[in-house]
């Protein structure tokens, strides 16, 4: 029963940063900010986190380690993604679940964490790395090539996540696919 309510707690925590985070910039918002907004004092705040950082730290971790764990389910047997439309479609499937957009929104959003974007970049960067290393060598170019390809799939999250969106899933995966087979020059003159 405890280690439900403080579960509870911590998700009030947590949902509490990140509603400030839709008005303020993480730079300006108080530990005061975020147990005012729950009607908690400081106390309750430091038995679960050590300052605001460590629970934003919580938040994107958590996140990254969801966005993880869909990606080996929808990766072969052999943890590849094969970059094709319906993988890609899979893998931009996560960022369709209600709550999932809504934190990426925040964190991706104006008053978000630039170093979450960081972590994502590493992340996207071994997937796609991981998908192609049996006939990949890693190289400096290759290296930036992988980074490119994450901030690529960054931006399209943060599209999709986006209240101005206006396009489903499966294109953003077609457009996605177009680009890393064909190229972003052949792509936007394709119109795809």
């Amino acid at each position: 029963m405890y280690s439900k309510k403080q579960a509870a707690t911590k998700n009030q925590f947590e949902t509490a940063l990140l509603q400030l985070l839709t008005v303020k910039k993480f730079e300006t918002i108080t530990v005061r900010d975020v147990t005012e907004a729950m009607h908690y004092d400081r106390s309750s705040f430091y038995r679960y986190y050590d300052d605001k950082y460590a629970l934003l730290e919580t938040i994107e971790d958590r996140l990254i380690t969801d966005i993880k764990a869909h990606y080996h389910e929808v990766a072969d047997l052999n943890g590849r993604v094969d970059v094709t439309v319906d993988q890609l479609t899979a893998l931009l499937g996560v960022f369709d679940e209600p709550t999932m957009a809504k934190q990426m929104a925040v964190l991706l959003g104006p008053n978000g964490d630039r170093l979450f974007e960081v972590k994502l970049t590493k992340m996207f960067s071994a997937i796609f790395y991981g998908s192609t290393k049996s006939t990949v060598k890693k190289t400096a170019g290759t290296e930036l090539i992988e980074q490119y390809l994450a901030n690529l799939f960054i931006q399209t999250i943060r599209y999709q996540t986006s209240p101005n969106r206006s396009l489903s899933t499966e294109k953003l995966a077609q457009q996605l696919n177009d680009i890393y087979f064909r190229g972003f020059v052949t792509s936007l003159h394709r119109g795809s």
